[in-house]
């Protein structure tokens, strides 16, 4: 029997949009990838943030809660 990979849970993109002064108030952080994180204890990436206009933001989480 083959072990199953463990893969990361990734939560749906939240439909609310953000914008950047509200992400920088909840936390994140802009990297060098051109995207806004929220990194929590050790550096682990909570929260990411997408956007295509650089004005708002759409929140993919990677934990269940990210705030």
């Amino acid at each position: 029997m083959i072990a199953a990979r463990r893969r990361p849970k990734i939560y749906a993109t939240l439909r609310k949009r953000y914008t950047t002064q509200t992400l920088k108030h909840l936390g994140f952080q802009f990297d060098s990838h051109g995207r806004f994180v929220k990194l929590g204890a050790c550096r682990t990436i909570l929260a990411e943030a997408s956007s295509l206009d650089c004005q708002t933001w759409r929140v993919r989480p990677n934990v269940r809660t990210w705030r």
